[in-house]
């Protein structure tokens, strides 16, 4: 017998570095998926297309265009449709994500302590500077110590980003629109909607808008060290 759940999906994996794994995911069926967690790894997304249910711990979310969310260690949480086109989103994880079936009271009542916390683009952080805005949106001061972080940027016609490196973290841009050029220890690579770049800690980067419209990317950090602080950085 077919899962129904399973029909069109599909899961393109981007990077995975040994610590974050991250990929764009797409679920155009309105039946969910069966329930797990990741026992040892948070996970945050960001919706790309359309819209989704997402029941994590027991409660449902409803994750619309520039919505994020962020799910602690061990939710358990399921995928579904909820709109015309396939409910399409971008996400990352930790590489340990091993996965475990809940008990039927977890599934019921869930656990203290391990809910989802949702995120508009309007409810975020944002920074703005020559023509750029950069929104954070998950990060430790909003959902807790040691988690990866997520945001989405937009730059203006011309604008481009200051040369900058993370000592301490590993770093995922991915493109949603327009076009760009990526900068990376000198090396230069032409980007547009669907690229996506992966940046070791340490490695000096920039990105700047060379279209004619609007260049938007989401990026998510991986923490590779405790007491990072309350906010990271807005990609700038």
């Amino acid at each position: 017998m077919t899962d129904p759940s399973r029909l069109g999906r599909k899961s393109q994996i981007l990077f995975d570095s040994g610590n974050m794994a991250c990929g764009v995911y797409t679920f155009p069926s309105k039946v969910p998926t069966e329930p797990h967690a990741h026992p040892e790894t948070d996970v945050v997304e960001y919706t790309i297309q359309s819209k989704g249910l997402i029941w994590a711990n027991a409660k449902s979310y409803a994750m619309g265009e520039d919505t994020a969310i962020h799910m602690p260690v061990d939710a358990w949480h399921t995928y579904q449709c909820d709109g015309d086109e396939p409910f399409v989103f971008f996400g990352a994880l930790d590489k340990r994500r091993t996965y475990r079936t809940q008990s039927q009271k977890e599934l019921e009542q869930g656990v203290p302590g391990r809910n989802a916390t949702v995120v508009k683009v309007r409810q975020g952080r944002t920074v703005k500077r020559d023509g750029k805005m950069s929104t954070l949106l998950i990060e430790p001061g909003r959902v807790g110590p040691k988690t990866m972080g997520l945001g989405t940027a937009r730059y203006a016609r011309g604008a481009s980003g200051t040369p900058h490196r993370h000592e301490n973290c590993e770093q995922v841009l991915y493109v949603q629109s327009g076009k760009g050029v990526f900068v990376a220890d000198g090396d230069e690579v032409m980007v547009g909607a669907g690229f996506a770049v992966f940046i070791p800690p340490g490695v000096q980067h920039q990105i700047g808008n060379t279209g004619s419209g609007d260049l938007e990317f989401i990026f998510a950090y991986y923490p590779l060290a405790k007491g990072l602080g309350p906010e990271y950085p807005p990609e700038l």
